[in-house]
């Protein structure tokens, strides 16, 4: 979709991508799995790196750039 192709377009330009994903988390669970999943194949084709940071926000990184993910202890 343009939508995937817009943020792999940007991570390739070297931008890190902050994608609000609230409304559609909302609206349509499955389109935003096969969007995540798409975005997320697409990004490690380039060496990024892709994270939920919340639950309406998914940050994308392109290559050189990594995400520490950290486990918060319960």
């Amino acid at each position: 979709t343009e939508d995937t192709d817009a943020v792999l377009n940007e991570a390739k330009q070297g931008n890190i991508v902050l994608l609000n994903i609230g409304d559609l988390s909302k609206r349509n669970a499955i389109k935003l799995k096969e969007l995540v999943t798409k975005v997320k194949s697409d990004i490690e084709e380039i060496d990024g790196d892709i994270a939920r940071i919340s639950a309406d926000q998914v940050l994308v990184t392109p290559s050189k750039v990594k995400i520490i993910k950290k486990k918060e202890a319960q």
